[in-house]
C-alpha cells in the first residue's frame, strides 16, 4: 500500500463511521442535535487534544492553509446536514446510495482540480466498488423516492467532494490541528444553522446519552482525527476507492450489532466492494504531489 500506516487509520475511521447509523440510532431526537453534538463534541476533543500535545495555536502561522482547513470543514458541515435531511426524506439505504456518489466526483474532478493523474487500474477497481455499492444498496431502490431527499442526497455528495478537494490544499498543517480546523468550520456552519432554525437540550434516556457521547467523542472527535490527518498522505484515488468501506461496515455492524440480515444480493455487494478495494491497492502507486495554488 502507498503509506501502510496512514491507510490503517484511514480504514479505522471509516469502520467508526460506519457505526454511526446505529448510535445515532439509539438518540431519540431531531437530526440537526445530533450533528450540533458531533460537531461541537468533536471540536472540543480535538482542541484539547491538541492544546495538551502543542500548548498553543499559532494563529499566524500557515495561515492560506488553515483557511482551505476550514473552509473544507464548512463543507463538511453542510454536508451532514445534507445528509441527515436525506436520511429523513429517503431512509438510510437510499440516502447512501446518492450520498457515495461523492467519492466518484472527487475522482473525476482530480486531474483538473488537484492536477492529480489517473491510474487506469485504480479507475477499474473504483467501478469495480461503485458496483458493489449498488448491489449493497439495491434492495432500498424500490421504494418511493422523494424529490427534496434526493436532491438532498446529491448536495451531500458535492459537499463530500469538496470538503476531500478543499482539504488537499493544505499543505503544512497534519494531524490534530488539520482535524481541529475542519471540524471547527463544520461546527461554525452548524452552529449557524441550528440559530437561525432554534434548538433546545434534548431530553434522552441513558442510554440515548452514552450512544450520544460516543457517537461526539469517539466516533468524530477520534475518527476525524484518524480520517483527516490520514488523507493528506493518501492517493486521491485510494481516497475513493477506500471509502466505500464505510458504507459495507455499515451493513457487516449493523447485521452484528442490529441482527440485521444480509441478502444474497448484499453479500455479492461486499464481494465487489472487497475485491475493488484490494485491486486497487495490489501495486504501489507513485503519489503524484500537488503543486500548491497559493
Amino acid at each position: 500500500m502507498e503509506n501502510n500506516r496512514e491507510t490503517l487509520k484511514y480504514i479505522t475511521s471509516l469502520v467508526l463511521f460506519g457505526m454511526n447509523g446505529i448510535l445515532a440510532s439509539q438518540v431519540k431526537t431531531d437530526s440537526l442535535i445530533i450533528v450540533l453534538f458531533r460537531t461541537f463534541s468533536g471540536s472540543v476533543v480535538l482542541f484539547i487534544a491538541f492544546m495538551i500535545k502543542n500548548k498553543r495555536i499559532q494563529w499566524n502561522k500557515n495561515k492560506t492553509d488553515k483557511l482551505w482547513l476550514f473552509l473544507s470543514g464548512v463543507a463538511m458541515g453542510f454536508g451532514w446536514l445534507f445528509l441527515y435531511d436525506a436520511f429523513q426524506s429517503l431512509g438510510v439505504g437510499m440516502a447512501t446510495m446518492t450520498y457515495y456518489f461523492g467519492p466518484a466526483i472527487v475522482l473525476l474532478a482530480a486531474p483538473l482540480c488537484l492536477n492529480e493523474k489517473i491510474n487506469k487500474s485504480k479507475i477499474g477497481a473504483f467501478f469495480i466498488v461503485l458496483v458493489g455499492m449498488v448491489f449493497l444498496m439495491i434492495q432500498t431502490m424500490n421504494q418511493t423516492v422523494a424529490v427534496r431527499g434526493v436532491i438532498a442526497g446529491l448536495s451531500a455528495a458535492i459537499c463530500y467532494a469538496l470538503m476531500i478537494i478543499l482539504g488537499r490544499k493544505n499543505k503544512k498543517v497534519e494531524g490534530i490541528e488539520c482535524a481541529l480546523y475542519q471540524m471547527l468550520g463544520a461546527f461554525g456552519v452548524v452552529m449557524l444553522f441550528a440559530l437561525m432554525k432554534g434548538w433546545s437540550i434534548p431530553t434522552l434516556t441513558g442510554k440515548g446519552w452514552v450512544s450520544l457521547l460516543i457517537l461526539g467523542i469517539v466516533n468524530t472527535g477520534f475518527g476525524c482525527y484518524l480520517y483527516f490527518s490520514a488523507i493528506p498522505h493518501l492517493n486521491i484515488q485510494t481516497v475513493a476507492i477506500l471509502g466505500y468501506l464505510e458504507p459495507l461496515s455499515a451493513v457487516i455492524l449493523g447485521m452484528v450489532f442490529l441482527g440485521e440480515r444480509m441478502t444474497m444480493v448484499q453479500l455479492t455487494g461486499v464481494v465487489f466492494i472487497l475485491a475493488g478495494a484490494y485491486l486497487g491497492e495490489r501495486k504501489k502507486d507513485i503519489r503524484v504531489d500537488i503543486p500548491s495554488s497559493v
